[in-house]
C-alpha cells in the first residue's frame, strides 16, 4: 500500500492530531510504500513518537491539547497493536530514572511538588500497566 493510502485511512478514522502526527512520522522516514509489518514496527515503538514528533510537540500539546502518549495509544488501537507494551514501559521507566536528585533539591517547593506528583503518576501508570503485570510475575 502507498503511504498516502495509509495516511488517508488515518485521516478518516482518527483524530486530526493523530493524522498529522502519523503523516509527520512517515514523511520524516521518507517512506513512499509501506506494508502491514512495517506499519506495526514503526507505530508500535513508542520511542519513534518521541524522536519523530519532537519538532511538532508544541502543536501537539498546545494547539491540539493532546500528548504523544494519546497519539501513540490511538494509533495502536486503530492498527490493532497492543499499546501497553515493552517500549511504552521502558520509556516511562526511563523518565523516572533520569531525575537528578541534586537538581530536584534546588527547585522551588511548588515546582518540586509538581515534579514529584508527575513522577508518582508515572510510577502509578507503570504499576497499573498490563505489560508490567506480565513481567513482574
Amino acid at each position: 500500500m502507498t503511504t498516502d493510502e495509509f495516511i488517508k485511512d488515518i485521516e478518516i478514522s482518527c483524530n486530526l492530531i493523530v493524522y498529522i502526527s502519523a503523516k509527520h512520522i512517515l514523511n520524516k522516514l521518507n517512506i513512499k510504500n509501506i506494508n502491514k509489518k512495517e506499519i506495526k514496527d514503526i507505530f508500535s515503538n513508542y520511542n519513534n513518537y518521541i524522536i519523530y514528533l519532537n519538532d511538532i510537540a508544541g502543536q501537539i500539546y498546545r494547539r491540539h491539547n493532546s500528548s504523544t502518549e494519546f497519539i501513540y495509544k490511538e494509533l495502536c488501537i486503530h492498527l490493532n497493536i497492543e499499546w501497553d507494551n515493552k517500549s511504552l514501559y521502558e520509556s516511562r521507566l526511563k523518565k523516572l530514572n533520569h531525575i537528578d536528585d541534586c537538581v530536584l533539591d534546588e527547585l522551588d517547593d511548588d515546582i518540586k511538588d509538581s515534579v514529584m506528583k508527575k513522577l508518582n503518576q508515572q510510577k502509578t501508570e507503570i504499576e497499573n500497566s498490563r505489560y508490567y503485570e506480565t513481567i513482574k510475575n
